[in-house]
């Protein structure tokens, strides 16, 4: 049976989005997971994911585009992305290339980093990470093309409603780079991020380091705002289009049911 739904989501910082969907039964969850391989090697933080260690990493390319289930739902977007993920005893490691025609970004998320909707009204690269599949305490990272960076822990989600959320103001090191020009309407190529989220800022719901090893698995999904005047068919929604690493069943990036699954490996001898 379908339902139809409206549902007026007010984000936590003021991003107010409306959503349309018909909720269907025949929605098959596509969950994989993976590899995220011990680094041996120094990672410089700088955007542009060059370092010797990104070599051992294994590439994540698959991508959906997100769209309303009247619209058709999931589907593939190849060629789109190219994530990597490492860790070490300090830090996860996330290093994307995002591929891009026109790079938009609002020129006040710099300096005014404590504002959501700043990033959501342009290119966003978001990531979700729930350590522990059996606790509903989950994060959320942005960053945008500008190197602006907004970050939180969510105790746990009732519906659109964060319980006790908390802005996070986390260590973690961050770089982009641009091939291409934000903000101007040319023919761009590409902008990447390289990011390195302190091990220890990852919580339980006791608040205490959610311990790693070979074999740990969390939860993550890695997700983008993508807005482009290519994109445009005269339908301004259409100008802007969400994608993500999980498939997901509806346009909202919080469905952790369908994030996929990080596990924590040695990396393999040679």
């Amino acid at each position: 049976m379908n339902s139809n739904l409206k549902i007026l989501n007010v984000g936590l910082f003021g991003a107010i989005l409306t959503l349309g969907w018909n909720i269907t039964a025949d929605f098959i969850p596509k969950i994989t997971t993976y590899e995220c391989h011990r680094s041996t090697e120094a990672i410089a933080i700088d955007g542009r994911l060059d370092d010797v260690a990104w070599k051992n990493a294994v590439g994540v390319t698959a991508l959906y585009e997100i769209r309303r289930p009247e619209d058709g739902g999931a589907k593939e977007y190849p060629d789109k992305v190219n994530i990597k993920l490492l860790y070490d005893n300090e830090n996860l490691y996330i290093g994307a290339v995002i591929h891009d025609r026109d790079i938009v970004a609002d020129p006040e998320s710099p300096t005014r980093p404590n504002r959501e909707s700043l990033f959501l009204s342009g290119d966003t690269f978001e990531i979700f990470i729930q350590p522990k599949s059996s606790e509903p305490v989950y994060y959320e990272y942005h960053i945008n093309p500008f190197n602006a960076w907004w970050n939180i822990r969510y105790p746990a989600r009732q519906g659109y409603m964060p319980w006790g959320a908390v802005k996070c103001f986390s260590t973690a090191k961050h770089a982009v780079a641009v091939d291409g020009t934000v903000n101007r309407l040319d023919d761009d190529r590409s902008w990447s991020v390289e990011i390195a989220i302190p091990l220890r800022e990852i919580t339980g719901s006791n608040e205490l380091p959610v311990e790693v090893s070979p074999g740990t698995k969390w939860r993550i999904s890695m997700c983008i705002y993508d807005y482009q005047f290519y994109f445009d068919d005269c339908d301004n929604s259409n100008a802007l289009k969400y994608f993500s690493t999980s498939f997901l069943e509806r346009i909202d990036f919080h469905e952790r049911k369908h994030y996929n699954f990080l596990e924590f490996k040695e990396l393999p001898k040679q």
